[in-house]
């Protein structure tokens, strides 16, 4: 298995950048690693999704509904 520092990354010039952790079994972890130049997209998926925020914040809207995420100090 190879490891590596979860925190190695160059953030993008723009947009984000994803890379697959892990897929096993119907499970997949990514990494999202976003600019602080994104264009405001719509994602439809068919699978769920569960956010982890490790750094800076991030405003996600579901269902009509804004959440905030941000870093704990």
């Amino acid at each position: 298995m190879h490891s590596t520092n979860f925190f190695d990354f160059i953030p993008p010039k723009i947009d984000e950048d994803f890379k697959i952790l892990l897929e096993h079994k119907g499970v997949k972890i990514s990494r999202i690693v976003s600019s602080d130049k994104i264009d405001s997209k719509i994602y439809n998926q068919n699978e769920d999704e569960w956010v982890l925020l490790l750094e800076g914040e991030a405003l996600l809207l579901v269902d009509g509904v804004r959440h905030i995420l941000k870093k704990e100090k």
